[in-house]
């Protein structure tokens, strides 16, 4: 019979840091902070990053006191870790509502599951649709110069793989 001070293999090969814990963990001072929570992520080893964002941007000094926060509720004694907190990286596809909101306005690129790129500005989210715009020159017939035309089309999210924002450094 097995000792009630003696713990099985199984219970040391599970993860006790879940991707549950580090939501609950850092939920409300990211609230407080009027920031938005984009992802977590826990990688082999106890590897956790955490995405963070704002409405206007995030500052490294609210990466630090979030990471700080964190911490502070985690037991290493009990489970080793590691622990990167930023913003989502340049590039990366949206991952929550909140990132859509953020940026009506700018342009993105949008990829549908058929595998058709858009890219344009995002006037629009409602939760289901996104509303892009573009402009495009077309040759309108009688005329020597081409026109610029203002399109628009509404993508369904379902039918969307990925938006991601497109960055410009001029």
């Amino acid at each position: 019979m097995k000792s009630e001070g003696t713990k099985s293999p199984l219970f040391h090969s599970l993860k006790m840091i879940t991707e549950k814990v580090i939501r609950d963990i850092c939920s409300n001072i990211i609230e407080e902070k009027g920031l938005f929570l984009v992802d977590v992520i826990i990688k082999d080893k106890n590897e956790i990053w955490v995405e963070v964002d704002g409405p206007k941007g995030i500052k490294i000094a609210d990466c630090v006191e979030i990471s700080r926060f964190i911490e502070d509720h985690l037991d290493r004694e009990k489970e080793d870790f590691s622990l990167n907190v930023s913003s989502p990286g340049m590039g990366e596809p949206f991952k929550v509502e909140e990132q859509y909101y953020k940026y009506i306005g700018r342009n993105v690129s949008v990829l549908t599951k058929e595998g058709k790129r858009y890219e344009g500005a995002l006037k629009a989210y409602d939760g289901d649709n996104i509303t892009l715009e573009w402009t495009k020159k077309v040759k309108v017939e009688g005329k020597k110069k081409k026109e610029t035309i203002t399109e628009t089309e509404i993508f369904k999210q379902p039918n969307i793989k990925e938006i991601k924002l497109i960055f410009s450094f001029k």
